[in-house]
């Protein structure tokens, strides 16, 4: 990795930046020690797992809307998932 002063980094931003678009990582040194790093951003996942189907993008912006109706407060949901969690273990 290539260190460049603080100086030059002043008075050539944009070469550096440049350089780093192009996939060079730098580092910054301020009289001769590192102060930081300028490398090429990661890998976007998100936008690698829609590109592949794997993901689709929320189509709803904002909060969840609440449900409709009533509301079954006997249980019998929790117990369901409860028995579906227990057949997917074993």
């Amino acid at each position: 990795m290539e260190q460049i002063p603080i100086s030059q980094l002043n008075q050539d931003t944009a070469g550096a930046l440049a350089r780093v678009a192009n996939g060079e990582s730098l580092e910054v040194t301020n009289r001769g020690r590192v102060v930081a790093r300028l490398v090429p951003p990661a890998d976007d996942a998100y936008s690698r797992l829609v590109a592949t189907g794997l993901l689709a993008p929320a189509t709803l912006r904002g909060p969840i809307p609440m449900p409709e109706g009533e509301i079954d407060e006997t249980g019998a949901a929790s117990a369901a998932l409860i028995q579906m969690r227990e057949e997917e273990r074993w």
